[in-house]
């Protein structure tokens, strides 16, 4: 775990707050509630969803990109996130795999 400019003491706040908006956002997406799901996402033009047909960005793009997952009826698979590691880049950033 790598801790650019940040005490032990924070980066463990700051991994324990970014696994909960993961996990957050996995159980808003089982749940089917979309909005709850880009609650999380930044509501800028710099957001950015990396996904198998690329990258896509905005927040109105990565929400029309999963959008029809969300339609009624349609299967989406349940999200869960296991084994993360979430280093820690400075005061404000993180890289969580």
């Amino acid at each position: 775990r790598v801790n650019r400019g940040v005490g032990d003491t924070d980066a463990a706040a700051v991994r324990a707050a970014v696994a909960s908006v993961l996990q957050q956002g996995a159980a808003s997406w089982n749940a089917g509630d979309l909005d709850a799901f880009m609650a999380d996402y930044g509501d800028d033009a710099n957001t950015t969803y990396v996904g198998r047909r690329g990258l896509v960005r905005g927040r109105a793009a990565i929400r029309a990109t999963y959008a029809p997952r969300f339609a009624p009826g349609v299967s989406r698979g349940t999200l869960r996130f296991e084994e993360l590691e979430i280093d820690v880049l400075g005061p404000d950033a993180a890289f969580a795999i």
